[in-house]
């Protein structure tokens, strides 16, 4: 196995199909690393949201609960 293909094909240099093969499986391989990217984008992005939304719920929760001691207090 020197990098050439085991079966020759008449009028094709044998590496140049060799050359094709790679360059086809280096386009699966980036084609595979980008749809990763894509995905791990995607599950930080709703990461970030439920985090984000998590946030404001508590500082919503610590601000009504701020506001029902103020009431408790004035009366």
């Amino acid at each position: 196995e020197n990098g050439h293909m085991t079966e020759p094909h008449p009028g094709i240099n044998v590496p140049v199909l060799d050359v094709l093969f790679q360059i086809m499986k280096c386009w699966n391989c980036r084609t595979t690393l980008i749809r990763c990217n894509i995905q791990t984008l995607l599950e930080w992005t709703y990461i970030f949201t439920l985090s984000s939304m998590l946030r404001t719920y508590l500082r919503l929760d610590d601000y009504m609960c701020e506001e029902g001691r103020r009431e408790k207090v004035g009366s």
